[in-house]
Protein backbone atom coordinates (compact mmCIF):
# COMPACT_ATOMS: atom_id res chain seq x y z
CA UNK A 1 0.00 0.00 0.00
CA UNK A 2 1.17 3.50 -0.99
CA UNK A 3 2.05 5.95 1.78
CA UNK A 4 -0.16 8.55 1.12
CA UNK A 5 -3.54 6.11 1.05
CA UNK A 6 -1.62 5.10 4.37
CA UNK A 7 -2.03 8.35 5.35
CA UNK A 8 -5.69 8.70 4.14
CA UNK A 9 -6.66 6.02 6.06
CA UNK A 10 -5.27 7.00 9.11
CA UNK A 11 -7.05 10.43 8.77
CA UNK A 12 -10.44 8.49 7.98
CA UNK A 13 -9.82 6.40 11.12
CA UNK A 14 -9.42 9.85 13.36
CA UNK A 15 -12.10 11.73 11.90
CA UNK A 16 -14.51 8.78 12.14
CA UNK A 17 -17.05 10.55 14.27
CA UNK A 18 -17.46 13.33 11.36
CA UNK A 19 -16.80 10.92 8.63
CA UNK A 20 -19.96 8.93 9.98
CA UNK A 21 -21.95 11.68 10.53
CA UNK A 22 -21.68 12.95 7.16
CA UNK A 23 -21.93 9.38 5.75
CA UNK A 24 -25.19 9.29 6.95
CA UNK A 25 -26.07 12.39 5.44
CA UNK A 26 -24.98 11.30 2.01
CA UNK A 27 -26.98 8.00 3.04
CA UNK A 28 -30.25 9.48 3.18
CA UNK A 29 -29.66 11.58 0.18
CA UNK A 30 -29.15 8.57 -1.61
CA UNK A 31 -31.97 6.56 0.11
CA UNK A 32 -34.98 9.09 -0.81
CA UNK A 33 -33.50 8.82 -4.83
CA UNK A 34 -33.75 4.93 -4.59
CA UNK A 35 -37.58 4.39 -3.77
CA UNK A 36 -39.88 3.98 -6.97
CA UNK A 37 -43.25 2.04 -8.22
CA UNK A 38 -44.84 0.54 -10.74
CA UNK A 39 -48.35 2.49 -11.49
CA UNK A 40 -47.73 1.72 -15.38
CA UNK A 41 -46.76 -1.92 -15.42
CA UNK A 42 -50.13 -2.80 -13.20
CA UNK A 43 -52.21 -0.39 -15.57
CA UNK A 44 -51.22 -2.30 -18.85
CA UNK A 45 -51.39 -6.02 -17.46
CA UNK A 46 -55.02 -4.80 -16.05
CA UNK A 47 -55.62 -3.27 -19.40
CA UNK A 48 -56.34 0.37 -17.59
CA UNK A 49 -59.18 2.06 -20.12
CA UNK A 50 -58.28 5.19 -21.62
CA UNK A 51 -61.79 7.46 -21.98
CA UNK A 52 -64.65 7.02 -20.02
CA UNK A 53 -68.81 8.18 -21.23
CA UNK A 54 -71.91 7.66 -19.36
CA UNK A 55 -75.01 8.10 -20.83
CA UNK A 56 -78.65 7.30 -20.02
CA UNK A 57 -79.44 4.47 -22.03
CA UNK A 58 -77.70 3.86 -26.08
CA UNK A 59 -78.41 -0.08 -27.71
CA UNK A 60 -75.29 -1.86 -27.85
CA UNK A 61 -75.63 -1.63 -31.90
CA UNK A 62 -73.80 1.92 -31.10
CA UNK A 63 -70.90 0.74 -29.86
CA UNK A 64 -69.98 -0.58 -33.39
CA UNK A 65 -69.79 3.28 -34.28
CA UNK A 66 -67.93 4.19 -31.51
CA UNK A 67 -65.54 1.29 -32.63
CA UNK A 68 -65.04 3.16 -35.78
CA UNK A 69 -64.17 6.64 -34.46
CA UNK A 70 -60.44 7.22 -35.79
CA UNK A 71 -58.34 6.84 -32.64
CA UNK A 72 -60.64 4.20 -31.13
CA UNK A 73 -58.69 0.87 -30.82
CA UNK A 74 -60.82 -0.93 -28.46
CA UNK A 75 -64.93 -0.41 -27.14
CA UNK A 76 -66.81 -1.75 -24.11
CA UNK A 77 -69.67 -1.09 -23.36
CA UNK A 78 -71.43 -1.72 -19.83
CA UNK A 79 -74.05 -1.10 -16.78
CA UNK A 80 -73.63 0.99 -13.83
CA UNK A 81 -76.07 1.38 -10.85
CA UNK A 82 -76.09 2.76 -7.76
CA UNK A 83 -77.61 0.57 -4.89
CA UNK A 84 -77.92 0.41 -0.88
CA UNK A 85 -76.83 -2.03 1.10
CA UNK A 86 -77.70 -3.75 4.53
CA UNK A 87 -74.82 -5.02 6.35
CA UNK A 88 -75.01 -7.10 9.51
CA UNK A 89 -73.90 -5.33 12.57
CA UNK A 90 -73.41 -2.19 11.05
CA UNK A 91 -76.35 0.48 11.71
CA UNK A 92 -75.09 3.29 9.44
CA UNK A 93 -76.43 3.38 5.55
CA UNK A 94 -74.14 1.98 2.73
CA UNK A 95 -74.27 2.54 -0.42
CA UNK A 96 -72.31 0.84 -3.50
CA UNK A 97 -71.87 1.01 -6.49
CA UNK A 98 -72.72 -2.34 -8.79
CA UNK A 99 -70.98 -2.77 -11.48
CA UNK A 100 -71.25 -5.24 -14.16
CA UNK A 101 -67.84 -7.71 -15.24
CA UNK A 102 -65.69 -6.05 -17.41
CA UNK A 103 -64.97 -8.27 -20.24
CA UNK A 104 -61.21 -7.28 -21.75
CA UNK A 105 -60.54 -3.36 -20.15
CA UNK A 106 -60.49 -2.74 -16.96
CA UNK A 107 -59.75 -6.60 -15.37
CA UNK A 108 -60.46 -7.75 -12.24
CA UNK A 109 -57.34 -9.35 -9.84
CA UNK A 110 -59.16 -11.76 -7.89
CA UNK A 111 -57.92 -11.83 -4.09
CA UNK A 112 -59.90 -14.70 -2.97
CA UNK A 113 -63.24 -16.89 -4.32
CA UNK A 114 -64.15 -16.70 -7.74
CA UNK A 115 -65.98 -15.11 -10.55
CA UNK A 116 -69.54 -14.94 -10.15
CA UNK A 117 -71.48 -18.04 -11.94
CA UNK A 118 -75.46 -17.39 -11.27
CA UNK A 119 -77.31 -14.14 -11.33
CA UNK A 120 -77.49 -13.43 -7.35
CA UNK A 121 -73.71 -14.19 -6.78
CA UNK A 122 -71.59 -10.85 -6.64
CA UNK A 123 -67.84 -9.82 -6.38
CA UNK A 124 -66.90 -7.07 -3.66
CA UNK A 125 -64.12 -4.86 -4.11
CA UNK A 126 -61.52 -5.80 -1.23
CA UNK A 127 -61.85 -2.55 0.85
CA UNK A 128 -65.18 -3.09 1.92
CA UNK A 129 -64.77 -6.45 2.58
CA UNK A 130 -61.78 -5.96 4.26
CA UNK A 131 -63.19 -3.13 6.45
CA UNK A 132 -66.20 -5.39 7.14
CA UNK A 133 -64.85 -8.77 7.41
CA UNK A 134 -66.81 -10.16 4.03
CA UNK A 135 -65.47 -13.76 3.26
CA UNK A 136 -66.52 -15.72 -0.20
CA UNK A 137 -69.76 -17.35 0.86
CA UNK A 138 -71.46 -14.82 2.79
CA UNK A 139 -74.59 -13.62 2.24
CA UNK A 140 -75.29 -9.87 2.07
CA UNK A 141 -78.24 -7.66 1.13
CA UNK A 142 -78.55 -5.06 -1.69
CA UNK A 143 -81.11 -2.68 -3.15
CA UNK A 144 -80.97 -2.05 -6.91
CA UNK A 145 -83.07 0.15 -9.17
CA UNK A 146 -85.69 -0.25 -5.97
CA UNK A 147 -85.42 -3.68 -6.27
CA UNK A 148 -83.82 -5.34 -2.63
CA UNK A 149 -82.49 -8.84 -3.18
CA UNK A 150 -80.21 -11.26 -1.04
CA UNK A 151 -76.55 -12.23 -2.76
CA UNK A 152 -73.73 -14.98 -2.28
CA UNK A 153 -70.60 -13.22 -2.01
CA UNK A 154 -68.57 -15.32 -4.64
CA UNK A 155 -65.33 -14.02 -4.01
CA UNK A 156 -62.98 -10.51 -3.24
CA UNK A 157 -61.82 -8.51 -6.09
CA UNK A 158 -59.35 -5.45 -6.96
CA UNK A 159 -59.54 -3.10 -9.93
CA UNK A 160 -57.11 -0.93 -11.42
CA UNK A 161 -60.25 1.47 -11.97
CA UNK A 162 -60.90 2.04 -8.09
CA UNK A 163 -57.59 1.55 -6.88
CA UNK A 164 -58.40 4.74 -4.45
CA UNK A 165 -62.00 3.71 -3.50
CA UNK A 166 -64.19 6.58 -2.97
CA UNK A 167 -67.46 7.77 -3.63
CA UNK A 168 -68.29 10.65 -5.87
CA UNK A 169 -68.67 13.94 -4.40
CA UNK A 170 -66.29 13.47 -1.80
CA UNK A 171 -62.49 13.26 -1.26
CA UNK A 172 -61.79 10.63 1.34
CA UNK A 173 -62.60 7.42 0.99
CA UNK A 174 -64.55 5.47 3.58
CA UNK A 175 -64.88 1.72 2.85
CA UNK A 176 -67.41 1.01 5.46
CA UNK A 177 -70.01 3.11 3.85
CA UNK A 178 -69.20 2.54 0.32
CA UNK A 179 -68.11 -0.39 -1.78
CA UNK A 180 -67.83 -1.74 -5.29
CA UNK A 181 -69.73 -4.66 -6.18
CA UNK A 182 -69.39 -6.50 -9.40
CA UNK A 183 -71.86 -8.81 -10.98
CA UNK A 184 -72.69 -10.39 -14.34
CA UNK A 185 -74.00 -8.20 -17.22
CA UNK A 186 -77.03 -10.07 -18.07
CA UNK A 187 -77.97 -10.19 -14.00
CA UNK A 188 -77.37 -6.52 -13.78
CA UNK A 189 -79.98 -5.93 -16.82
CA UNK A 190 -82.13 -7.60 -15.84
CA UNK A 191 -82.57 -5.85 -12.35
CA UNK A 192 -82.26 -2.10 -14.44
CA UNK A 193 -84.37 -3.31 -17.24
CA UNK A 194 -81.58 -2.83 -19.38
CA UNK A 195 -81.62 -5.47 -21.56
CA UNK A 196 -79.65 -5.04 -24.70
CA UNK A 197 -78.51 -1.46 -23.81
CA UNK A 198 -75.64 0.02 -21.92
CA UNK A 199 -75.38 2.95 -19.56
CA UNK A 200 -71.16 3.44 -19.94
CA UNK A 201 -68.89 2.80 -22.26
CA UNK A 202 -64.86 2.51 -21.74
CA UNK A 203 -62.38 3.02 -24.26
CA UNK A 204 -58.50 2.14 -25.09
CA UNK A 205 -56.88 4.53 -27.79
CA UNK A 206 -54.42 3.59 -30.40
CA UNK A 207 -50.42 5.13 -29.12
CA UNK A 208 -51.31 7.80 -32.17
CA UNK A 209 -54.46 8.59 -30.95
CA UNK A 210 -55.55 12.46 -30.79
CA UNK A 211 -57.71 12.11 -26.92
CA UNK A 212 -59.56 15.39 -27.00
CA UNK A 213 -60.37 14.44 -30.53
CA UNK A 214 -62.22 11.46 -29.81
CA UNK A 215 -63.50 12.95 -26.75
CA UNK A 216 -65.04 15.68 -28.86
CA UNK A 217 -66.40 12.96 -31.37
CA UNK A 218 -67.57 10.77 -28.49
CA UNK A 219 -69.77 13.89 -26.85
CA UNK A 220 -71.70 14.27 -30.47
CA UNK A 221 -72.20 10.36 -31.40
CA UNK A 222 -73.43 10.23 -27.67
CA UNK A 223 -75.23 13.70 -27.18
CA UNK A 224 -78.79 12.02 -28.67
CA UNK A 225 -78.86 9.30 -25.39
CA UNK A 226 -78.23 11.67 -22.75
CA UNK A 227 -74.39 11.88 -22.64
CA UNK A 228 -72.64 13.61 -19.48
CA UNK A 229 -69.26 13.60 -21.37
CA UNK A 230 -66.52 11.61 -22.02
CA UNK A 231 -63.40 12.17 -19.38
CA UNK A 232 -60.08 10.77 -20.15
CA UNK A 233 -57.75 9.54 -17.55
CA UNK A 234 -56.51 12.64 -16.26
CA UNK A 235 -60.15 13.18 -15.43
CA UNK A 236 -60.75 9.56 -13.63
CA UNK A 237 -60.60 9.92 -9.92
CA UNK A 238 -58.56 7.11 -9.30
CA UNK A 239 -56.15 7.74 -11.30
CA UNK A 240 -55.92 11.82 -10.89
CA UNK A 241 -55.64 11.04 -6.83
CA UNK A 242 -52.67 8.03 -7.44
CA UNK A 243 -50.78 10.68 -10.03
CA UNK A 244 -50.84 13.49 -7.65
CA UNK A 245 -49.46 11.37 -5.19
CA UNK A 246 -46.70 10.32 -7.33
CA UNK A 247 -46.01 13.47 -8.59
CA UNK A 248 -45.66 14.55 -4.96
CA UNK A 249 -43.05 11.13 -4.37
CA UNK A 250 -41.27 12.46 -7.38
CA UNK A 251 -40.59 16.00 -5.93
CA UNK A 252 -39.42 14.54 -2.60
CA UNK A 253 -37.19 12.36 -4.49
CA UNK A 254 -35.69 15.20 -6.49
CA UNK A 255 -35.71 17.58 -3.48
CA UNK A 256 -34.94 15.98 -0.69
CA UNK A 257 -31.80 14.43 -1.85
CA UNK A 258 -30.93 17.88 -3.57
CA UNK A 259 -30.97 19.34 0.51
CA UNK A 260 -28.76 16.26 2.17
CA UNK A 261 -26.05 16.25 -0.69
CA UNK A 262 -25.88 20.51 -0.25
CA UNK A 263 -25.68 20.06 3.04
CA UNK A 264 -23.08 17.20 3.14
CA UNK A 265 -21.17 19.08 0.19
CA UNK A 266 -21.13 21.84 3.34
CA UNK A 267 -19.86 19.22 6.32
CA UNK A 268 -17.22 18.33 3.81
CA UNK A 269 -15.87 21.65 3.20
CA UNK A 270 -15.74 22.55 6.48
CA UNK A 271 -14.12 19.55 7.68
CA UNK A 272 -11.43 19.45 5.38
CA UNK A 273 -10.79 23.03 5.89
CA UNK A 274 -9.96 22.10 9.25
CA UNK A 275 -8.37 19.04 8.45
CA UNK A 276 -6.06 20.86 5.99
CA UNK A 277 -5.57 23.66 8.17
CA UNK A 278 -3.92 21.54 11.05
CA UNK A 279 -2.27 19.15 8.41
CA UNK A 280 -0.16 22.04 6.86
CA UNK A 281 3.33 21.12 7.81
CA UNK A 282 2.68 17.77 7.04
CA UNK A 283 1.58 18.48 3.49
CA UNK A 284 4.92 20.47 3.30
CA UNK A 285 6.74 17.41 4.20
CA UNK A 286 4.98 15.35 1.59
CA UNK A 287 5.55 17.73 -1.03
CA UNK A 288 9.19 18.13 0.17
CA UNK A 289 9.78 13.79 -0.55
CA UNK A 290 8.73 14.36 -3.98
CA UNK A 291 5.33 14.46 -4.29
CA UNK A 292 3.46 16.31 -6.70
CA UNK A 293 0.93 18.69 -6.05
CA UNK A 294 -1.58 16.96 -7.93
CA UNK A 295 -0.83 14.05 -5.39
CA UNK A 296 -0.98 15.83 -2.61
CA UNK A 297 -4.73 16.58 -4.04
CA UNK A 298 -5.99 12.57 -4.98
CA UNK A 299 -4.66 11.67 -1.46
CA UNK A 300 -7.42 13.97 -0.15
CA UNK A 301 -9.36 12.84 -2.40
CA UNK A 302 -9.23 9.92 -1.65
CA UNK A 303 -10.64 10.82 2.19
CA UNK A 304 -13.27 12.48 0.05
CA UNK A 305 -13.96 9.73 -1.95
CA UNK A 306 -14.20 7.00 0.89
CA UNK A 307 -17.09 8.82 3.10
CA UNK A 308 -18.64 9.27 0.24
CA UNK A 309 -19.07 5.64 -0.86
CA UNK A 310 -19.69 4.62 2.77
CA UNK A 311 -22.28 7.02 2.49
CA UNK A 312 -23.65 5.77 -0.41
CA UNK A 313 -23.70 2.04 0.60
CA UNK A 314 -25.79 2.95 3.73
CA UNK A 315 -28.18 4.62 1.69
CA UNK A 316 -28.72 2.31 -0.94
CA UNK A 317 -29.41 -0.16 1.90
CA UNK A 318 -31.51 2.62 3.08
CA UNK A 319 -33.30 3.22 0.39
CA UNK A 320 -34.32 -0.67 0.14
CA UNK A 321 -36.09 -0.46 3.36
CA UNK A 322 -37.90 2.34 2.79
CA UNK A 323 -39.15 1.62 -0.33
CA UNK A 324 -40.09 -1.63 0.93
CA UNK A 325 -42.00 0.24 3.42
CA UNK A 326 -43.47 2.74 1.31
CA UNK A 327 -44.56 -0.55 -1.35
CA UNK A 328 -46.71 -1.63 1.87
CA UNK A 329 -48.09 1.55 2.65
CA UNK A 330 -49.25 1.98 -0.73
CA UNK A 331 -50.43 -1.50 -0.99
CA UNK A 332 -53.07 -0.83 2.12
CA UNK A 333 -53.97 2.71 0.93
CA UNK A 334 -54.56 1.87 -2.63
CA UNK A 335 -55.56 -1.78 -2.84
CA UNK A 336 -52.94 -2.70 -5.98
CA UNK A 337 -53.34 -5.82 -6.75
CA UNK A 338 -49.61 -5.85 -6.27
CA UNK A 339 -46.95 -4.13 -5.75
CA UNK A 340 -43.12 -4.97 -5.17
CA UNK A 341 -40.01 -2.66 -4.30
CA UNK A 342 -37.86 -3.42 -7.04
CA UNK A 343 -34.47 -1.61 -6.72
CA UNK A 344 -33.60 0.24 -9.73
CA UNK A 345 -29.41 0.23 -10.20
CA UNK A 346 -29.10 2.84 -12.28
CA UNK A 347 -31.14 4.96 -10.02
CA UNK A 348 -28.48 3.87 -7.15
CA UNK A 349 -25.36 4.14 -9.30
CA UNK A 350 -26.46 7.87 -10.34
CA UNK A 351 -27.23 8.44 -6.58
CA UNK A 352 -23.51 7.39 -5.92
CA UNK A 353 -22.49 9.24 -8.52
CA UNK A 354 -24.58 12.49 -7.98
CA UNK A 355 -23.71 12.47 -4.33
CA UNK A 356 -19.79 11.77 -4.87
CA UNK A 357 -20.00 15.19 -7.24
CA UNK A 358 -21.08 16.80 -4.73
CA UNK A 359 -18.57 15.86 -1.76
CA UNK A 360 -15.63 16.57 -4.50
CA UNK A 361 -17.85 20.07 -5.19
CA UNK A 362 -17.10 21.05 -1.88
CA UNK A 363 -13.57 19.93 -0.99
CA UNK A 364 -12.12 21.03 -4.29
CA UNK A 365 -10.70 24.21 -3.31
CA UNK A 366 -10.04 23.54 0.13
CA UNK A 367 -7.93 20.95 -0.95
CA UNK A 368 -6.38 22.81 -4.70
CA UNK A 369 -5.65 26.01 -2.06
CA UNK A 370 -3.71 24.21 0.55
CA UNK A 371 -1.77 21.14 -1.85
CA UNK A 372 -1.17 24.33 -4.02
CA UNK A 373 0.76 26.10 -1.22
CA UNK A 374 4.74 26.35 -1.63
CA UNK A 375 6.46 24.08 0.72
CA UNK A 376 8.00 26.90 2.38
CA UNK A 377 4.93 28.86 3.28
CA UNK A 378 3.17 25.74 4.03
CA UNK A 379 6.33 25.35 6.53
CA UNK A 380 5.28 28.70 8.36
CA UNK A 381 1.94 28.85 10.48
CA UNK A 382 -0.85 30.53 8.80
CA UNK A 383 -0.25 34.39 8.31
CA UNK A 384 -2.86 36.39 10.69
CA UNK A 385 -6.10 37.41 8.56
CA UNK A 386 -6.14 40.87 7.75
CA UNK A 387 -7.76 43.00 10.20
CA UNK A 388 -10.82 45.56 9.06
CA UNK A 389 -13.38 47.26 11.23
CA UNK A 390 -16.63 45.46 10.86
CA UNK A 391 -20.08 47.29 10.03
CA UNK A 392 -20.84 48.15 13.51
CA UNK A 393 -17.39 49.57 14.52
CA UNK A 394 -17.38 51.72 11.61
CA UNK A 395 -21.09 53.36 12.58
CA UNK A 396 -20.13 53.62 16.24
CA UNK A 397 -22.14 50.79 17.73
CA UNK A 398 -19.97 48.44 18.47
CA UNK A 399 -19.39 49.76 21.74
CA UNK A 400 -22.83 48.65 22.89
CA UNK A 401 -22.32 45.22 22.17
CA UNK A 402 -19.87 42.99 24.63
CA UNK A 403 -16.75 42.11 23.69
CA UNK A 404 -18.08 38.43 23.04
CA UNK A 405 -20.86 39.35 20.73
CA UNK A 406 -18.37 42.06 18.92
CA UNK A 407 -15.89 38.52 18.57
CA UNK A 408 -19.26 36.80 16.69
CA UNK A 409 -20.23 40.02 14.79
CA UNK A 410 -16.51 39.93 13.21
CA UNK A 411 -16.86 36.05 12.77
CA UNK A 412 -19.63 36.87 10.61
CA UNK A 413 -18.40 39.91 8.63
CA UNK A 414 -14.87 38.26 7.71
CA UNK A 415 -16.44 34.97 6.49
CA UNK A 416 -19.64 35.82 4.68
CA UNK A 417 -20.36 33.41 2.61
CA UNK A 418 -19.61 30.61 5.33
CA UNK A 419 -22.11 32.85 7.94
CA UNK A 420 -24.82 32.42 4.26
CA UNK A 421 -24.29 28.45 4.02
CA UNK A 422 -25.19 27.81 7.77
CA UNK A 423 -28.01 30.17 7.69
CA UNK A 424 -29.23 27.88 4.43
CA UNK A 425 -28.58 24.60 5.95
CA UNK A 426 -30.10 25.03 9.22
CA UNK A 427 -32.76 26.71 7.24
CA UNK A 428 -33.27 23.50 5.19
CA UNK A 429 -32.80 21.28 8.37
CA UNK A 430 -36.08 23.59 9.78
CA UNK A 431 -37.91 22.75 6.67
CA UNK A 432 -37.37 18.58 6.58
CA UNK A 433 -38.69 18.71 10.37
CA UNK A 434 -41.78 20.77 9.56
CA UNK A 435 -42.19 18.71 6.41
CA UNK A 436 -42.28 15.29 8.32
CA UNK A 437 -44.29 16.73 11.24
CA UNK A 438 -46.92 18.06 8.74
CA UNK A 439 -47.03 14.59 7.03
CA UNK A 440 -47.58 12.39 10.10
CA UNK A 441 -50.04 15.17 11.48
CA UNK A 442 -51.86 14.68 8.39
CA UNK A 443 -52.71 11.29 8.24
Amino acid sequence: MKALNRKALRDLWQMRGQALAIALVIAMGVAVLVMSQAQSQLYAEQRFSDVWVSVKRAPNAVIKRLADIPGVAEVEGRLNSGAKLTVRDFDEPVTALVQSLPEQQNKLFLRSGRLPESSDEILLSEAFAGAHGFLPGERLRATVHGRAQWFTVSGVAVSAEYLYQVKPGTLFPDFKRYAIIWMSQDALAAALDMDGAFNQAVLRLTPQANESEVIAALDRLLARYGSTGAIGREDQISHAILKNEFKELTTMATFFPAIFLGVAAFLLNIVFKRLIGMQRDQVAIIKAFGYSTRQVALHYALIVTLITLLGALLGVALGIWLGQGLAGIYQKSFHFPYLRFVLDWQVAGIGTAVSLLAALAGTAHAVYAAAGEPIAEAMRPPAPQHFRKTFLEIIGLSRLLSPSTRMVWRQLERRPVKALLTIVAIAFASAIVMMTQFQKASI
